[in-house]
């Protein structure tokens, strides 16, 4: 089949959904590839670079609706594209069947096949075609930049000669896939930064980032992730105000705020009011990622930025993927990935499986009705594991108590016959080793001792066998020891503690028979 990606038509849409680099894997599996001319210019693709990888360069927007059996875009389609589907076409893109009732309505009589990207749900297999998350983590990484851009300050704190500058702090509200981009983009930028869910299990994951998790102190448990296929839900109004108050308090200190907070098929909710907004320390930043569903805050205006007051910047840019053209455009492998499980032939024909989770879950229109909603899937949304509670951390003389009261338990006396055997056993360790530590004592004076006495006794033989004579002690010590032996009229060696040693064995000098005339009788060496 032929698959084709128009020029996107909304105002200042600078996307594209099909690159070179996705047209090759498609055409893999047997399609053909079709784009409009000029459609990729805005990110970054011209039209030689298309040809070159085989893809088919068609001057009009109508000459493409009419040649492709696949319509794949970024944006909704406009009415009049949708005029242009009939039977057996097949168009994917993002649509928000929730809050297009009428386009929906529309598409569906014209017997087209709808697949919406943003109902992919959120399954393990369906990671890889997940379009809604892409785009988010872009949109996420980009508020921090936008954010910045906005910001007269450093986010990180520094220590100049100038003086002491400290880091911004940054809160992010919701730890989606945007927020936590926003989240490891402002702490690798060096800003002390805090975050806010309803969702109690992606603590683990914002302090695992480097940010500080805001915790309430509330009774009630929110529903996890699981039962909403993976996004936040509603929460009660005792939870809204307590909640809110949470925010008031946080509001003077923090210097940029990021709001991601969106419920599948329902206006934003309002998290950050106006009061909060007058709170804040001039210059501060809002930016609202959710300012295309009303926004989080109540001074966002959709695709503006506007100045409060009390000098506080409220950004309600709707189009943060599209300001990374190339980057969103880059990740349009889940519209591949799409067309991958669509055609499991890899021949080039599509099998719209209405029986697979993701394809069932995707497609709002097929053979003329209305398919949305979907039916839960069969599989469990990706949910995170609640944290396990972290043991508490000791402080120094809480671990010098531990280790103390641990070292009595195992030396108290009376535990049973194995401890008394280790006491006994340690007990006679420490008097070998006192035993060992005099023995070397002794050794030790015996050698200093030893040298001087053996200078002034006759040389050897002969002199040419000096090199042979045995050398004690270290050469410091030769010639300042004092004669402290006693030496009988035998040569008999006795020590410094007077003990008779002429039972010992005697060594003589290497190198000649011993001469009594020249070489005592006794040279004694200690090992």
């Amino acid at each position: 089949m032929k698959i084709g990606s128009p020029k996107e038509t909304f105002a200042g849409e600078s996307r594209v959904a099909m690159t070179p680099d996705s047209a090759a894997q498609l055409q893999k599996l047997g399609h053909e590839c079709l784009i409009e001319a000029g459609a990729g210019a805005a990110a970054g693709y011209l039209d030689d670079a298309y040809r070159a990888a085989g893809v088919e360069v068609v001057p009009t927007a109508e000459d493409l609706w009419a040649k492709a059996d696949v319509i794949a875009k970024v944006r909704p389609p406009e009415d009049a594209e949708a005029s242009r589907l009939s039977s057996g076409k097949t168009l994917i893109s993002f649509f928000y069947p929730a809050q297009s009732e009428e386009l929906l309505k529309r598409c569906a009589d014209t017997g087209a096949t709808v697949v919406a990207m943003d109902m992919v749900p959120r399954i393990s297999r369906a990671q890889k075609m997940d379009a809604l998350s892409s785009m988010a983590n872009i949109a996420g990484y980009r508020a921090v930049i936008e954010a910045g851009a906005n910001f007269g300050r450093f986010f990180t704190g520094q220590v100049t000669a100038a003086g002491k500058v400290p880091p911004a702090k940054v809160l992010v509200i919701g730890a989606g896939v945007a927020g936590l981009a926003a989240i490891g983009t402002a702490t690798s930028l060096g800003a002390v930064t805090y975050a806010f869910d309803v969702r109690p299990e992606v603590a683990e994951q914002i302090e695992s980032m480097g940010a500080n998790f805001v915790f309430l102190d509330f009774e009630e448990s929110q529903a996890d992730g699981a039962a909403t296929g993976g996004y936040a839900a509603p929460s009660s109004p005792e939870f809204r105000e307590k909640q809110l108050a949470k925010f008031r308090e946080l509001a003077p200190e923090m210097d940029i705020v990021i709001s991601t907070a969106l419920i599948p098929g329902r206006p934003a909710p309002k998290l950050w009011l106006a009061d909060m907004v007058a709170m804040m320390k001039p210059g501060s930043v809002v930016i609202d990622l959710a300012a295309e569903r009303g926004g989080n805050c109540d001074l966002t205006v959709p695709d503006q930025k506007v100045v409060s007051p009390n000098g506080v910047t409220i950004v309600g840019y709707t189009d943060f993927p599209s300001r990374m053209a190339t980057q969103s455009s880059a990740l349009s492998t889940n519209i591949r990935h799409m067309m991958t499980d669509l055609t499991p032939e890899k021949d080039g024909v599509i099998v719209h499986n209405m029986e697979d989770d993701v394809i069932r879950g995707a497609t709002v229109t097929h053979a003329g009705a209305v398919t949305f909603p979907p039916p839960p899937p069969k599989i469990a949304a990706i949910a995170a594991q609640k944290p396990k509670e972290k043991a508490k951390e000791l402080t120094p003389e809480e671990k010098r108590a531990k280790e103390l009261a641990g070292f009595k338990a195992q030396t108290k006396p009376g535990n049973d016959a194995r401890c008394r055997r280790g006491r006994h056993a340690a007990r006679r360790r420490l008097r070998a080793r006192e035993l060992h530590g005099a023995f070397r004592r002794v050794r030790a004076r015996l050698l200093r001792r030893l040298p001087g006495d053996l200078e002034r006794q006759p040389l050897a033989a002969h002199a040419a066998d000096g090199r042979h004579q045995r050398h004690f002690g270290h050469r410091d010590h030769r010639r300042a020891a004092a004669d402290r032996l006693e030496l009988d009229d035998r040569g008999d060696s006795r020590g410094h503690f007077g003990a008779d040693r002429d039972h010992q064995h005697r060594r003589r000098l290497p190198g000649h028979a011993p001469d009594a005339r020249h070489v005592p009788e006794v040279v004694r060496a200690i090992p």
